[in-house]
């Protein structure tokens, strides 16, 4: 066991067992030494558990610095995220997602910059993976502004991703602040904790670099919406509610209950009244940054034309699946 290590790695594991070992072998094969590797089993059904063994078995210079935690009923990945920050020791804390896999140097090279500048908070770029290789990786470049009230400005209005995946953090601010991840919030649960640790942060470093993949698997929370994902989302409207302040964030809150309020109708899993009743007053920002066809529909929607919009809807996901296979 590494009782100081210098970043402790965190790494929810459920359901994962056709990418484990490729998530796992990025971790291991690190340049970085001083490590510590915290994997929560929160009672994955598959074998992810047993591929885990086998692959660090393979690593001997990292099995000390390794401890899988077992959880004996699923309790979802926010409370084991929560399961694993409470068992580390480092200085700094990374979330890792155990189905996406990192540049062998990411953690030296976050960690570096984190040390030169007493950072709280150490950010970087990403790419975007499709394991069917329909096309190539994408890198996303984040552009953090250094200060904190902009950077939560950007991703309320959607335009900065708070993922965890791509931050390294400093533990001790999370402990003197108690910022943890909301229970039973399995969707965003990451978006909630970014912000609120950024209300406790003074120095913000960007590195305009990418060391993650971020892979587009279908059956990801994150892609696959079911009402669920949309009931952890409007528990973090709730949580937020109560923890920023509206003067300065009120609008972009409203930016964020308007995504969420579009994403309902186009989702095709609420009752029309539902969806309607739901964040009425961020109507006036639901056109914002979206396509004309969704536009359109949308426009529709409000009217309470719903036949209409459903058929624009889907008219316009035929154009756009046409588009992408002509090219």
């Amino acid at each position: 066991m590494n009782t100081n290590p210098r970043v402790s790695i965190i790494v929810p594991v459920y359901n994962v067992e056709q990418h484990i070992e490729r998530c796992a072998r990025s971790l291991f094969e690190q340049t970085f030494k001083e490590l510590q590797f915290i994997f929560v089993n929160d009672c994955t059904p598959d074998n992810s558990i047993i591929i885990l063994k086998k692959v660090y078995e393979e690593y001997p210079g990292r099995i000390g610095q390794v401890t899988i935690i077992n959880h004996e009923i699923n309790k979802g990945v926010a409370v084991a995220r929560n399961t694993g920050l409470d068992r580390a020791n480092g200085e700094y804390f990374l979330q890792i997602d155990s189905d996406d896999w990192v540049e062998k140097t990411m953690i030296e090279e976050l960690y570096q910059k984190a040390k030169e500048n007493d950072s709280d908070i150490v950010w970087s770029d990403y790419y975007v993976d499709f394991p069917d290789k329909s096309c190539n990786s994408i890198l996303r470049k984040q552009n953090v502004p250094e200060e904190a009230t902009l950077c939560i400005i950007k991703i309320l209005s959607g335009s900065l991703h708070a993922g965890l995946w791509n931050k390294l953090i400093k533990r001790n601010l999370c402990i003197s602040n108690n910022i943890h991840f909301p229970d039973e919030v399995n969707m965003c649960e990451d978006l909630v904790f970014v912000i609120l640790y950024l209300l406790q942060t003074e120095k913000i470093t960007y590195i305009q670099k990418a060391f993650y993949h971020y892979v587009q698997n279908s059956d990801s929370i994150t892609i696959a919406r079911t009402r669920q994902s949309f009931e952890s989302e409007f528990k973090v409207v709730k949580i937020l509610e109560k923890s920023i302040p509206e003067a300065i964030y009120g609008k972009y809150l409203m930016m964020y209950k308007a995504r969420i309020k579009r994403n309902m109708f186009i989702s095709g899993i609420f009752k029309n009244d539902e969806y309607l009743n739901y964040f009425p007053e961020s109507t006036r920002y639901i056109f914002k940054d979206i396509n004309k066809m969704d536009k359109t529909a949308i426009w529709f929607s409000l009217k309470k034309r719903f036949l209409i919009a459903r058929v624009v809807l889907f008219f316009g996901r035929l154009y756009s699946k046409l588009k992408l296979s002509v090219r």
